[in-house]
């Protein structure tokens, strides 16, 4: 009698398990919210355009000034360390600038413009 209790209580405990249903219920907006927040290669897309926007506004800007400075560390005549006086000291300094000639500057910002619309297209 108990072996025939225990045999039918795992056998609705079996059928209970076979026929759970799924409770979940989505409407066609909320699964396209969830199929465009976890979809990578959708998120992938979206910062490559952010990252096409960066480019046009780095495309605009101007070339910085390249300043350099060289100074003697260690002057061998006076032995005298970071000497940089005009008599006995050796330095040099240096600036320089870029300039883009022949309307460059314009024709990069367009390029960049263009690489937007391509990566939205895609």
């Amino acid at each position: 009698m108990k072996v025939k209790l225990l045999f039918i209580c795992c056998i609705l405990g079996f059928q209970q398990i076979i026929f759970a249903q799924d409770t979940l219920k989505l409407n066609v907006a909320e699964a396209e919210k969830l199929f465009v927040a976890n979809n990578y290669q959708l998120l992938l897309a979206k910062y490559e355009i952010e990252q096409a926007k960066a480019d046009v506004i780095t495309a605009k800007l101007f070339d910085n000034p390249e300043i350099s400075h060289e100074n003697l560390f260690y002057n061998h005549e006076t032995k005298r360390f970071l000497e940089t006086s005009f008599a006995t000291g050796q330095f040099s300094t240096q600036i320089s600038q870029l300039f883009k000639l022949a309307g460059k500057r314009n024709k990069s910002i367009k390029l960049a413009n263009t690489a937007v619309k391509l990566e939205e297209f895609e």
